[in-house]
């Protein structure tokens, strides 16, 4: 997976993406430390997503944490 936004770091090579139940897992390192993102699907209809960074690969901060839903149900 690649990681694109306005804050204008390079995304370097794509996230390598790990399963883990109904939890997808993508981890990459670039110039501004490391980062992860997390999908969590919870049924059919929504799925939680986290965003975190780390200096270090050991040590997480969140950086953003949703819920989204499917309009309409």
């Amino acid at each position: 997976m690649h990681w694109f936004d306005s804050m204008g770091c390079d995304p370097g090579a794509p996230a390598v993406g790990t399963w883990e139940g109904n939890r997808l897992s993508f981890q990459s390192k670039h110039e501004m430390g490391h980062g992860r993102y997390t999908y969590e699907f919870v049924g059919k209809d929504s799925y939680t997503f986290k965003l975190e960074h780390s200096q270090d690969g050991k040590s997480w901060m969140p950086f953003m944490d949703a819920t989204y839903k499917r309009a309409g149900k």
